[in-house]
């Protein structure tokens, strides 16, 4: 966490700097993707993938190069596109921390609410696809599937109280038949 915190604050260093100096976009995107780079190593250090990450920093790394060399030439860069992959990674590394957290939370409070002879193969499958999403670093793709979990761990939790209700009315129904009828079952089981 204190190195989540130190990577957002030297953002918002730069961001302030930038604000501050009225950085030109050539030394911004330079900034951003030394921020970029942060966080896609500390996303790295915190065991997430980084592949999709990788990917957006190296390509925006190229247009930069691109561009300054564009710039040294007397003509105008264009380095919007950099400035966007850096605003890119920046979201996924935040989606990424969301996802990771919101999964702890769904699966304590799911080990809290699940009683062991719950049907929660349902459940399983969906945080199997949470799971899923998270390594292939999808992470738009995580909110809904933990509000589908959600949904379901309600959606067993009735099922389980009305076949509990069925079999309880069920067996008070056998228990009545029996005390009632019990005599008159015993005189026939006699006579077969």
């Amino acid at each position: 966490r204190r190195s989540l915190i130190f990577l957002f604050a030297v953002f918002l260093l730069f961001v302030v700097a930038a604000l501050e100096t009225n950085l030109t976009d050539q030394e911004y995107s330079r900034r951003c993707l030394v921020t970029s780079e942060g966080f896609m190593n500390f996303l790295q250090q915190e065991g997430f993938n980084i592949l999709r990450i990788n990917d957006t920093l190296e390509e925006a790394q190229v247009i930069y190069d691109s561009q300054w060399i564009i710039e040294r030439q007397g003509r105008d860069g264009k380095f919007d596109f950099v400035i966007d992959s850096c605003d890119e990674i920046e979201v996924l590394h935040d989606l990424a921390f969301q996802s990771r957290d919101d999964l702890q939370v769904f699966v304590s409070f799911f080990e809290e609410v699940i009683e062991e002879r719950m049907n929660s193969e349902s459940i399983d499958a969906i945080v199997l696809d949470i799971e899923k999403e998270i390594n292939d670093e999808r992470y738009e793709r995580v909110e809904p599937l933990i509000m589908q979990a959600y949904e379901e761990v309600s959606n067993v939790q009735e099922e389980y109280s009305r076949l509990n209700k069925f079999y309880s009315s069920t067996a008070r129904s056998f228990t009545l038949i029996f005390k009632e009828y019990g005599y008159y079952l015993g005189i026939l089981l006699v006579i077969l």
